[in-house]
């Protein structure tokens, strides 16, 4: 069986792909040595909805709140939970009340774009 990507996620793609190599690529080098990121690129990719993190359980409401603070993030919501039972994965809730497993990268992530 051939699996394709459909048109929009290919679409998706091409998009990730545009941003990263304009906005990110030149620069990852320096903000991987200064172990930083401007707060204009964390702002650029939560205006698009690119941004994720990982929070501990107990800090989450925290998180949440502290986001929604924000004209950035008043749209923030909880996706998904690290659970023992899938080391190093996240569990995601569907809108429909199923859960499905998404591998986390491998490695520091810069930041990553789910």
């Amino acid at each position: 069986m051939k699996l394709e990507l459909t048109a929009e996620q290919r679409a998706a793609r091409a998009e990730y792909r545009a941003f990263a190599e304009a906005e990110l690529a030149p620069f990852a080098g320096q903000w991987d040595r200064d172990e930083a990121l401007p707060p204009e690129i964390i702002q650029k990719l939560a205006e698009r909805g690119w941004l994720g993190t990982i929070v501990p359980p107990e800090h989450a409401d925290a998180a949440l709140a502290a986001l929604h603070a924000q004209s950035i993030g008043v749209q923030a919501v909880r996706i998904g939970r690290v659970v023992a039972q899938h080391p190093r994965m996240v569990v995601m809730r569907t809108h429909v009340g199923g859960t499905r497993v998404v591998d986390l990268l491998p490695g520091d992530q810069l930041p990553r774009i789910c």
